[in-house]
């Protein structure tokens, strides 16, 4: 397909790299709100 159409593959190329990008943005985010969670003490309400 892409010998004949190469618009085309670049066209599916898109979301490979699109999967990529989130798989290395996903664990900067996770690991950023990991970091801003506390531990539970003892005095919250319940």
């Amino acid at each position: 397909m892409g010998v004949m159409r190469p618009d085309l593959a670049m066209r599916n190329i898109i979301p490979v790299v699109m999967t990529g990008v989130l798989g290395i943005y996903a664990p900067i985010v996770a690991v950023i709100i990991q970091g801003s969670i506390d531990p539970p003490n003892g005095n919250a309400p319940k």
